[in-house]
């Protein structure tokens, strides 16, 4: 976190995206940052799922999917190495989907290069993935879309 806030003093907070993703997202925060801006878009494509399983409450579901993304990490990152640059760009990415492409689960296809795990094992070649995609338990609104951001 004091990395992001330095690099926030630095930049002077004009040009957030590009702050983020010239210094990078640190490991400890990108559950949290990740969880934060998937819960932003499934309140707005979702609205029905969001009030439904996280209470209308963005804290609660920030640490639902902060918890579902740590417990995922935790394999990935004893056999791969973490791109904070990547995760910076994930962040954006997710931001700038469509309620369309978020629905149809692409976020985790926006974030597959957070982990890299080329060289791992015998048949693993790429990066890891790691989706936040909520259980599908509760109704799911698409029809209150606000928008696309």
């Amino acid at each position: 976190m004091r990395r992001m806030i330095r690099c926030w003093k630095t930049f002077g907070g004009v040009f957030a995206v590009t702050m983020l993703t010239a210094c990078g997202v640190s490991e400890d925060d990108y559950s949290t940052l990740r969880g934060q801006a998937e819960c932003k878009k499934i309140r707005t494509c979702q609205l029905g799922l969001y009030e439904f399983e996280y209470r209308d409450d963005l804290q609660v579901c920030t640490d639902k999917l902060g918890d579902r993304l740590d417990a995922r990490a935790e394999d990935l990152l004893a056999e791969c190495v973490y791109d904070g640059k990547e995760a910076a760009k994930c962040l954006s990415r997710i931001r700038g989907l469509s309620c369309e492409a978020f629905v149809e689960g692409r976020a985790a296809d926006a974030c597959d290069r957070v982990y890299d795990c080329r060289g791992v094992g015998d048949d693993t070649a790429g990066a890891g993935t790691i989706g936040t995609e909520p259980t599908g338990q509760g109704p799911t609104d698409t029809t209150g879309t606000k928008g696309e951001t």
